[in-house]
């Protein structure tokens, strides 16, 4: 006698007498031969398998979700501010020159630098202790390589710390770079944050170049 399982969207026929295992562990621990609905969870990767044939694993780990709005500025500066700081200058656009994937991405260029110049995005939903990966593209045109600062606190004063204080990336100069980073959020975490790329490092005339980027819960 036989049975079937519905699983991640799929069916699984299930022998008679077989009991589905579901097993945590580390990815590279997982059983090499799984049985059918066997499903196993990678505590260090955060993906899910699911055995839909006998001695084969399936990825099913649901799609990340970003908690980035207008990623890729696709949608030009919507849901994104430029912040020249207090007495400075400077300009933020979204353009079709050069894009790292897709048709936009974010060019600023800062005219006159300040300690608070700043792009910025509020309202970012954040669960407390909770390991999020932070991912994004850039380069510059700048003197200096590593000038760009990445902060993610809550959004009004006074401007807790919410997990990732202070990521100072080494930027190319005139060709795109992928940058990846894991931070746990802080127990005050909620639904106020801001994920800003601070520019004070720099000096007058820098631009700067954004583009992918991408706020996804790790686990």
């Amino acid at each position: 006698m036989s049975y079937l399982l519905i699983e991640d969207g799929g069916v699984v026929t299930i022998a008679g007498g077989q009991v589905p295992q579901y097993q945590v562990g580390l990815d590279a621990g997982k059983p090499a031969s799984p049985n059918m609905g066997d499903k196993y969870t990678a505590t260090d990767t955060g993906k899910s398998y699911t055995c839909f044939v006998a001695g084969v694993w399936s990825d099913s780990t649901p799609p990340a979700v970003n908690n980035i709005q207008n990623p890729g500025f696709e949608f030009g500066t919507a849901n994104w501010t430029f912040f020249p700081g207090t007495l400075g200058a400077g300009v933020f656009t979204s353009d079709a020159t050069n894009p790292y994937e897709y048709a936009k991405r974010a060019k600023i260029v800062c005219t006159t630098l300040k300690a608070d110049t700043q792009l910025y995005q509020d309202d970012i939903p954040l669960q407390p202790s909770t390991l999020y990966r932070l991912s994004f593209a850039a380069y510059c045109q700048a003197s200096i390589i590593n000038v760009l600062k990445v902060e993610i606190m809550k959004q009004s004063a006074p401007y807790a710390d919410y997990g990732l204080g202070l990521y100072q990336p080494a930027l190319n100069v005139a060709s795109w770079k992928f940058f990846t980073t894991t931070f746990t959020s802080d127990i005050g975490a909620s639904i106020d944050a801001r994920l800003a790329f601070n520019f004070s490092d720099g000096v007058d005339g820098d631009i700067f170049y954004i583009d992918s980027v991408k706020l996804e819960k790790v686990i």
